[in-house]
């Protein structure tokens, strides 16, 4: 656990000038759990449209799919 930790969340963080997240909770865990200071964190909400409110209730269709996008950046 602790080489996990280290080497996905302790190093990069160290190394990075400005962390960013999607929330101001992310931002409050990164803070409690790995001790990042405050000032160091910028919040950057996910983008959203209106025009997905629009699609909410459609069923997906040829026309009108579905896309689910999960990932990281690996640099």
């Amino acid at each position: 656990y602790w080489l996990y930790r280290y080497v996905w969340y302790q190093w990069p963080i160290r190394r990075a000038g400005v962390v960013t997240t999607v929330s101001e909770k992310s931002k409050q865990e990164l803070i409690r759990q790995l001790g990042v200071a405050p000032e160091r964190i910028q919040v950057i909400p996910n983008f959203y449209s209106p025009v997905f409110d629009r699609l909410a209730g459609a069923a997906p269709t040829a026309e009108k799919p579905v896309l689910l996008q999960i990932g990281t950046g690996l640099n």
